[in-house]
Parts: structure tokens; sequence; C-alpha cells
């Protein structure tokens, strides 16, 4: 029996021994190194465990290739998704992808996609602005202090009088709506009507017709001195000759 002419690869050298193609040279590979006689070359003395494979170089490597954002995990050679979203954004694991997943609860609201918030879907007139708070609804922009109140309608601060004082629609200022009769005299300030003159004590006065009286009462045997606003004795003692 003969062997059949076998074609060999480069490197190989067909044996009529064995009728196979055998390595023409099988030493000389360096440390590290060891003869395959499968594929007549050196390669690495360690072995690879899959899913890792020998590249070229001698290095384990995986043999995948991963696509941004995702990375390869070089221990596992699975891609691996190592995206850190700020909240209210979520990871969507099989893209990868920071993704908006909250749903509005009113049909006053529609969802920001670039925020990922619920914005308030009504248009506020000017100079109205949309609540600061959140509350899907038209506010006006501004704090009024007393004695001025808000307008809602105006979005202005307007004064407000309390009675007796009344706005004049000129100067949009309050003023005393009160007359007073003589001798009162109006007080503007506060809008009373008041005496014009002083009492000296222990005289007081009569608030309706500002005149000065004495409010005292004296006990007998005492009397009372209207002009000084006194009690007196008047009682004469008659001494003996």
């Amino acid at each position: 029996c003969q062997c059949k002419t076998s074609t060999c690869k480069e490197n190989e050298a067909f044996d009529g021994k064995s009728c196979k193609c055998i390595c023409l040279d099988t030493d000389g590979c360096p440390p590290g190194k060891m003869w395959n006689n499968d594929t007549c070359e050196c390669v690495s003395e360690q072995q690879c465990e899959p899913p890792l494979y020998e590249n070229k170089d001698g290095v384990c490597v995986c043999q995948d290739v991963c696509n941004p954002p995702f990375k390869l995990n070089s221990t596992t050679c699975e891609c691996d998704c190592t995206t850190e979203c700020d909240l209210p954004f979520s990871i969507n694991k099989s893209s990868c992808n920071c993704e908006c997943n909250i749903t509005c609860d009113s049909y006053l609201l529609f969802l920001n996609q670039t925020s990922c918030q619920c914005m308030c879907n009504i248009d506020c007139p000017y100079p109205k602005v949309h609540n600061p708070l959140g509350i899907c609804e038209c506010v006006c922009p501004i704090v009024c202090n007393k004695p001025y109140k808000l307008n809602e309608d105006t979005c202005s601060c307007e004064i407000e009088c309390d009675a007796p004082f009344i706005k004049d629609p000129g100067s949009q200022q309050c003023i005393c709506n009160r007359t007073c009769d003589l001798p009162l005299r109006l007080k503007e300030n506060d809008c009373t009507c008041k005496c014009n003159s002083i009492c000296q004590p222990p005289f007081i006065q009569s608030n309706s017709s500002c005149d000065c009286y004495c409010p005292l009462q004296c006990n007998l045997p005492f009397q009372l001195d209207l002009s000084y606003c006194q009690c007196k004795c008047y009682h004469m003692c008659e001494f003996p000759m």
C-alpha cells in the first residue's frame, strides 16, 4: 500500500511513513511558549478558560466587542452597563441609557423629557406666572405690604383703607371720611373728633361739649369747691371767751 499524496501547509512536510503532514520545525520556541503540532507554531503555555481565548500575543482576551455606552467586563467577557443616572432619571438596562419614566397624573400637566419634570400645561396671561410651589395655576409674582392689598385681576398693589378712611380716586390714598360738630375738631391722622382744648387735672373733659368739669364728690362735712375741684371744710370753730 502506498500513501496518497496530500498537499501540506507552509512549514509542513508530507511524511510517507505516517501518511500525514508533519511540522518541519518543532524546536526553538521562546520561554513561555510551547510547540503546537496541530498548528505548527509556538503557542502560549497558559491555557485560556472560556469565554477567554488566546490572541496572537499569547494573552487571554475576550473575543466580543461592546458598543458604547456598554463596557466590556474583562473577567466575564460580558458587556456591562456602568452608566449612572441623576434623579429623577432611571437607567434602561437594555439600552444603557438614562430615561424618564415618571407619569404626570393630571391633564393640566405635560412631561418635559429634557428635565424629566411635569410642567404646567396652561398659559398664564401677563403679568401672571405659574405657581412656583408646583401647583398648576397662575399667580401674581408680587407681594403687597400693608396698607396695600393685592388686586388679583391686575396683579397690582392697591391701597386698602379701613373705616372711617376711604380711598381717594385721584391720589389713590386713604383720606378721612368724617366731619365733626363744634366744638369738636377733626384729627386727620387717626380720623377722630377731639376737643381742641385741654383740661388741667383734676378737671376732666367732656367728650361731647369739650367743657372741663370736676368729677369729685365730697362726703359731709366736706363741701366741693368747684373753682379748684377740691373737697374743703367750711365748718368754723368757736373758741370760748
